[in-house]
Order: structure tokens, then sequence, then C-alpha cells
């Protein structure tokens, strides 16, 4: 199971709502001016859930909830993930 490294944007557009919109952005280059896969969440908490399978630690998760109530966005970067956890948070498989 082979892992690359890769950023996860988390933005969070109506914190009334908190659904979760997630952009996954692969290491070392960036996706400047082309568009990155996208993956939506009805919550943050089943985000949390989601990031917590793929080996997120529990103390990343409450930053990441702390950053989404204050400013609606978070950044998750150098995340190592194989192609079967990128699937998991719910990206098609990337080449």
């Amino acid at each position: 199971m082979r892992r690359q490294p890769y950023s996860l944007y988390i933005f969070r557009y109506d914190p009334f709502s908190c659904v979760c919109t997630i952009a996954l952005s692969k290491l070392p280059t960036r996706n400047d001016g082309g568009l990155m896969p996208l993956a939506n969440f009805p919550s943050s908490k089943q985000l949390a859930s989601a990031l917590s399978r793929v080996g997120v630690r529990a103390a990343v998760l409450q930053k990441m909830e702390r950053s989404l109530d204050a400013e609606g966005l978070h950044t998750l970067t150098d995340l190592m993930l194989s192609e079967e956890q990128v699937a998991a948070l719910g990206f098609k498989l990337i080449a």
C-alpha cells in the first residue's frame, strides 16, 4: 500500500448547516489554475470520523473543528494517504 503526500483544504461555508466541502491536492505540486477534486460531508463530525479512519489523530481533528468554528476553513498538510484512503474520503482514485 503505497502512500503519497496530499493537502486537504476544508471549507464550511455556513456555520449553521455544518456541511463541509473538502478539496484534495497532491503534493509537491498544487493544482494552481486547475480544478481540485471535491467531496462533501453532511457535517464536520462525519468528516472527522472519515479522517480518523484514514489515520488523522484526534488532536488534529479537534484543532480542525476549532478552526472551522472560528474561520470556516482549515488546511491539513502533508497527509500521507494511499489510493484506498483517498477513495475512502470520497475522491476517485488519483493516478
